[in-house]
């Protein structure tokens, strides 16, 4: 029995343990359907669109660009591109583009909507969003710069980890992985290019670099063969073009031969110049003293290589001059004058003419040690003046005179010949002296006061204040501002305040030397809220009337100009500034205020009248006068009345008794006032089609003016056949004889107008890929438009690396500057056919902030005009698109006129080209109508 007792507590036992096993393997396989269940659920959350996207705009950072500290889009889209090829694999591509807009930074944003106008993000696919993406936010260096740049950096006693990731992040950036031998070769090759005179080769060789994905040295070898025959063969054409005439320029003159003793060249260097009766003057050609030397060069008509060369030392440099006995001084290239370590300039009234008498621009003299070596081992050293210029190096008569061993040999040529100095140049100079010592007040250094007068501003009736908040500064501009802010405190141009119901922000400008300006942004509410000052500025009839009779002119400038007012204490509030440091008030008349111009010149229109010879236009004056005696009283009771008044000048840019001036698109000199050549120099220097593309710009410009001139159709037919379908592209004779008759129609009367400022003024201006134009133009009321001037410049080697935007953006800021002597003060119509352009130039909400800084310098310079923007579509814009596509090929950059920026402060305008990048806080309007308590902030 207790066998079988202990059996059963055996079985039970077992039992038991088999209860146990089915339980936990019931409760294993519960546990197996229930992650099942757990697994099949998930991808139902994951695979949930809502919670993707919410869960990657988490994930991802915001883009925002910055070219300067390398923050690029390429570089962003690395570090995320793993999340959006995997983790958006269930987004489709408008979904994943709706993603990738969301994540710009609102600057970047806007900039982006407004290159694909008037197309939408949601338009774009995924490939065309990154493309445009890349296009607008990469990285503005050439892939050989970038390259360049990674042999150049330096450890800078960094954490060797952030070196590393330096180095590694700049390779990566250039590409350095892709490049093989041949690529190095290449690299160090283009490297050697340098200097002035290889600009070409270096310009070429890069452009094919970037071109091209592989390229070996003998390809580049092979493209320097090319362009120097390139060279060889325009240098050719160039000589075989030349007129017979030129080289006999001199020679062909007729000369004055009155009866005279003959003398040798010794006597009449021992007894001065002949004393023979001189030929009666000129009035055409009446000079008056003033310093002109006439470049009549027969040596310049030889072919490059038989112009003779001298090798002379300047200042210890050796440097090769052409030798050049028709020019009277000697002149210096600018790569040379850096090659001597840039000597300090003097202001030169010196005009220098070429013989077909092209005025050559100077940017100054210095005084210079000259020496030339023998072949026998001696030397001759000698001391001149030397004149800058943009490329031209000439040995003038000035320095040859000095070495013997040149003079010598030409003395049995030389009749009578006898450098005398300049006369009239020298009395300039006594009479400039004796203006300083009479009105040392008006010459002192320093921020005048105008003594008779206060600026008064006065508002809208519906006009309530503005009160915008401080822009942030960079920190390391923080000390160089404080001191700026504490210079204009010292000569009492600003004030602090504690309380102000209006404030502007202030945009800080880095100048050239490294200083800074401050500048207000008064278009951000005060502008808006303020009326025109009514006081008409002077047409240009009213100018020349004042000069009428004139033989030499004066050019008075004006030292910050409309900081010599003062304020009334009612303006005193309203032109009051945010800054890093608290409110600070003007108390002088600032520069972008809209009604400055009009008060100002109510001011000089006070200050000249009743005086002789004398006109103003703005901050300049012009003083003239029919003999110089006359001339120099009139200067006389000019500078009385501006002692009088409180006012001081800038003498460094005086012009003194110049013979000539241009002004709003005519030259006035001592023959009266005749029309600026500049102004059709555009069209007349327009080549010829070269393609079927610009061949269509040009129809269209015809187009477009073909509507006022309807002559204009009979001469384009030659020139149209090249139009239709398999007609080979071949430019004939007769194709040469109407192109050349349309030219000839667009800078004829019937299409050229004078400036009248009476009449509605509009400024149109295109980009191509290679170059830039602009047209300013009258539109009467009967619907006509005639065109006043046309400007037009090929794109430098980095401009033509701008994005279309901003080379758009380029050519408006081009036509502005062109023409700011016609719409400085006055109200304008802007045409462009590139619709961004509207929201960036067209915000009446302050300057907007883009963090492409050339944009908002742009923007900021534009802000000191009173204009309208406007599109017009490409096929109705032939005016200015012609003009950027067809440009004669000695076409650069424009330069400065005689009156340069004569309606505002040059500086300013200098200053505000180079400005760094501000940043802006958005405007916001708030709720309120108490004029006292509830100011609109911002």
């Amino acid at each position: 029995m207790d066998q079988i007792a202990q059996v059963l507590v055996m079985m039970q036992q077992q039992m038991q343990l088999l209860q146990q096993k089915e339980s936990s393997d019931n409760f294993m396989k519960i546990l197996e359907k229930i992650e099942a269940r757990a697994a099949d659920s998930m991808p139902i959350v994951i695979k949930d669109k809502h919670s993707i996207f919410d869960s990657l705009l988490r994930r991802i950072e915001k883009f925002s660009f910055d070219a300067e500290s390398g923050r690029t889009f390429d570089l962003w889209y690395k570090r995320f591109k793993d999340v959006f090829d995997n983790d958006c694999s269930d987004l489709d591509d408008k979904e994943k583009t709706r993603l990738l807009v969301s994540r710009l930074d609102e600057d970047s944003h806007q900039l982006f909507c407004g290159s694909i106008s008037p197309r939408l993000p949601s338009d774009l696919t995924w490939d065309e969003a990154i493309a445009t993406l890349e296009r607008l936010f990469g990285s503005a260096k050439t892939l050989f710069r970038r390259r360049f740049e990674c042999f150049k950096i330096q450890y800078e006693h960094q954490d060797f980890n952030t070196y590393e990731t330096l180095v590694r992040t700049r390779c990566m950036d250039a590409k350095l992985d892709s490049i093989d031998f041949d690529g190095l070769q290449c690299l160090v090759y283009v490297a050697g290019f340098q200097g002035a005179e290889f600009a070409d080769y270096r310009t070429r060789l890069l452009r094919k670099l970037d071109q091209a994905e592989r390229i070996s040295i003998k390809d580049l070898t092979a493209e320097c063969q090319l362009i120097k025959s390139y060279k060889e063969d325009a240098r050719m054409l160039e000589n075989a073009a030349m007129p017979i005439s030129a080289v006999n320029y001199v020679t062909k003159r007729k000369k004055f031969k009155p009866k005279r003793q003959k003398r040798t060249w010794k006597e009449n260097q021992r007894n001065g110049a002949l004393q023979t009766p001189m030929p009666p003057p000129n009035p055409r050609t009446r000079n008056h003293g003033i310093k002109s030397y006439q470049m009549k060069s027969i040596i310049a008509a030889l072919r490059q290589d038989v112009q003779p060369h001298i090798n002379v030392e300047i200042n210890g440099h050796p440097l090769s001059l052409l030798l050049d006995t028709g020019a009277m001084i000697t002149l210096i290239s600018k790569p040379n004058w850096n090659r001597l370590g840039k000597p300090q300039l003097q202001n030169s009234d010196t005009v220098v003419n070429a013989a077909n008498g092209t005025r050559i621009p100077t940017d100054g003299r210095f005084e210079a040690d000259f020496k030339l070596n023998r072949s026998d081992g001696s030397q001759h050293s000698g001391r001149g003046f030397c004149y800058v210029t943009e490329n031209l190096d000439v040995f003038g008569w000035e320095w040859i005179q000095k070495i013997p061993d040149l003079v010598k040999p030409l003395q049995k040529y030389i009749n009578g010949a006898t450098i005398l100095p300049d006369p009239g140049a020298i009395r300039r100079e006594e009479i400039v002296a004796k203006l300083k010592t009479d009105y040392a007040d008006v010459f002192k250094v320093g921020l005048g006061r105008c003594t008779v007068t206060k600026a008064t501003l006065q508002l809208k009736p519906d006009a309530y204040p503005v009160f915008i908040k401080k822009r942030p500064v960079p920190y390391a501009y923080v000390t160089t501002l404080d001191a700026e802010i504490d210079r204009l405190l010292r000569e009492g141009v600003l004030s602090p305040v504690d309380y102000s119901a209006w404030a502007a922000p202030v945009v800080v400008v880095k100048k050239a030397n490294g200083s800074l300006r401050l500048c207000a942004d008064f278009s951000t509410g005060l502008n808006d809220a303020l009326m025109l000052h009514q006081h008409p500025l002077p047409t240009p009839d009213d100018v020349f009337t004042k000069l009428n009779g004139g033989t030499t002119f004066t050019q008075i400038d004006f030292a910050d100009a409309y900081l010599q007012i003062e304020l009334d204490d009612a303006a005193k509030e309203l032109l009051t500034i945010n800054t890093h440091r608290g409110l600070l008030r003007y108390n002088r008349l600032p520069f972008g205020v809209k009604s400055a111009p009009g008060i100002f010149q109510q001011i000089m229109d006070s200050m000249i009248c009743g005086l002789n010879g004398c006109a103003a236009y703005l901050d300049d004056v012009i003083v003239t006068g029919r003999t110089i005696e006359e001339h120099v009283a009139n200067l006389e009771a000019l500078f009385k009345r501006i002692s009088a008044y409180g006012f001081r000048v800038r003498v460094e840019k005086c012009n003194f008794l110049m013979p000539q001036l241009r002004y709003l698109g005519n030259i006035i000199d001592a023959t009266g006032r005749r029309p600026d050549p500049s102004k059709i120099e555009a069209i007349q220097k327009m080549p010829e089609p070269r393609d079927i593309g610009q061949l269509r710009s040009f129809l269209g410009m015809l187009n477009y003016y073909g509507h006022f001139l309807n002559e204009m159709r009979q001469f384009r037919a030659p020139m149209d056949a090249l139009l239709k379908k398999d007609v080979p592209f071949i430019w004939t004779a007769e194709c040469q004889e109407a192109f050349q008759r349309t030219k000839d129609a667009l800078v004829s009367d019937l299409l050229l107008t004078h400036f009248d400022p009476s009449e509605e003024i509009v400024i149109a201006a295109d980009a191509s890929e290679y170059g830039i134009g602009a047209v300013i133009s009258h539109r009467f009321p009967d619907g006509t438009e005639k065109a006043i001037q046309h400007a037009s410049r090929s794109l430098t080697a980095a401009e033509k690396n701008y994005g279309q935007v901003e080379k758009e953006a380029l050519a408006i800021t081009f036509g502005v500057r062109k023409f700011h002597r016609y719409i400085y003060g006055r109200r304008f119509r802007l045409l462009t056919d590139h619709k961004p352009l509207l929201a960036i130039f067209g915000s009446k909400k302050g300057v907007p902030v883009y963090t492409a800084n050339r944009l908002q310098r742009w923007a900021l310079l534009l802000k000191n005009y009173d204009f309208t923007i406007e599109y017009t579509s490409t096929s109705n814009f032939g005016q200015a698109d012609a003009l950027s596509r067809l440009i004669a090929e000695q076409s650069t950059p424009e330069e400065d006129m005689v009156i340069a920026a004569i309606e505002m402060d040059a500086t300013t305008i200098c200053d505000l080209e180079s400005a760094s990048k501000c940043q802006m806080d958005r405007r916001r309007n708030c709720k309120g109508s108490s004029f006292e308590t509830n100011p609109r902030i911002c």
